[in-house]
């Protein structure tokens, strides 16, 4: 989840890129759902995902200059601003200077630049999804919803009337385009709707009070997979109790704040082994908690901090015998604690230092 245990796996699924270097065939970029077409493909080089500027830039809402003599491109959205030039890892955000981990360079007469870099200084969450080698580039729902409901001058209504206001069943379209349809009240969505992707899949499903998202409901990714399941929306926020499911299969289920997997939960893999039973802070161990073995045995117990144990907890071989009880610093054993022998007797007893037994 945000930015060792299965739960770093699913957190690299969420926000990295492969460090490899390569043209690829095929690297599909979606902005919020919608494709993104190239006539030259993206390309991986040292592990950042190269794309050209200008279908970029311009999906992002950003209007482009190019400098042919200085070699520069530069977006501009209102008075934010980025300036890139080619071979140069400097780059311009506001006129203030940041380094790039790849310089932009021209590829087949086509400018091509950093597309997390690009999609992060916009506003955009940049995720690298795996199983589909793509990259997908998303607001935030609040942000979506806000842009494509309530923000949106090109939004248009069909549907039910009631004393010149929308009420009944209808939809709404941005650019031609369906962004929702469900229950209307009082020109508010009330009732059963449904948001849309701007590619046109099905983004939320639920319930919806004054033109909110808000009671029961359901996420969707870009690609269809489900994304959230049976959580509570307050106001087009995530909260409550719920299913979060990660890219790769694996998911948490427990408490909910604002999205992030916060409070008491379990994460369980794709084929059901429960991982971790415990406390969660924005997606990591973080509190009391137990990790387990495949066979269902308790593994480690006690005290997590960043998916490690850190504090007083307990080691358990895979027939449920303890094996170390005491300190841990950044889950390794430290500080005062005790080795058993498989008959349950002390084998040692005394202070740990970066795992090992310290002799008096």
């Amino acid at each position: 989840m945000k930015k060792s245990l299965t739960i770093i796996t699913a957190a690299a699924l969420l926000i990295s890129i492969p460090s490899l270097t390569k043209a690829a065939d095929s690297i599909p970029v979606f902005i919020n759902g919608a494709p993104v077409s190239f006539e030259v493909q993206p390309m991986i080089e040292n592990g950042s995902t190269l794309v050209p500027f200008r279908p970029v830039f311009e999906a992002l809402g950003l209007s482009v200059t190019w400098n042919k003599d200085t070699q520069t491109v530069k977006g501009t959205r209102g008075t934010a601003a980025v300036e890139l030039q080619i071979g140069s890892k400097s780059v311009k955000v506001n006129e203030k200077t940041e380094e790039l981990s790849v310089a932009p360079k021209i590829v087949n007469g086509n400018t091509l630049v950093p597309l997390r870099f690009i999609g992060e200084v916009t506003g955009k969450k940049v995720v690298w999804d795996e199983t589909y080698h793509t990259v997908l580039l998303r607001d935030s729902l609040t942000a979506y919803f806000m842009n494509m409901i309530n923000n949106n001058s090109k939004l248009t209504y069909t549907g039910e009337m009631k004393d010149g206001k929308r009420s009944g069943y209808g939809k709404l379209f941005s650019d031609g385009k369906l962004v929702f349809e469900g229950e209307f009240k009082d020109s508010k969505m009330e009732g059963q709707g449904i948001l849309y992707w701007q590619g046109g899949q099905k983004y939320y499903e639920g319930q919806w009070s004054n033109g909110f998202m808000n009671g029961l409901g359901k996420l969707y990714t870009e690609r269809g997979t489900l994304w959230y399941d049976q959580i509570t929306m307050v106001s087009n926020k995530i909260q409550g109790t719920g299913t979060l499911y990660y890219l790769n299969g694996d998911y948490y289920k427990g408490d909910l704040v604002d999205g992030n997997a916060t409070g008491q939960g379990q994460y369980v893999t794709e084929k059901g082994t429960l991982v971790y039973e415990g406390q969660f802070k924005n997606g990591v161990y973080e509190g009391l908690g137990k990790t387990f073995y495949a066979n269902g045995g308790v593994r480690l117990e006690g005290d997590f901090h960043n998916n490690r144990l850190d504090g007083q907890g307990k080691f358990y071989n895979t027939t449920g015998s303890v094996i170390y009880e005491g300190s841990y610093k950044g889950g390794v054993r430290d500080g005062e604690g005790t080795l058993y022998n498989l008959n349950g007797t002390i084998y040692f007893k005394g202070m740990f230092k970066d795992g090992k037994s310290v002799p008096e």
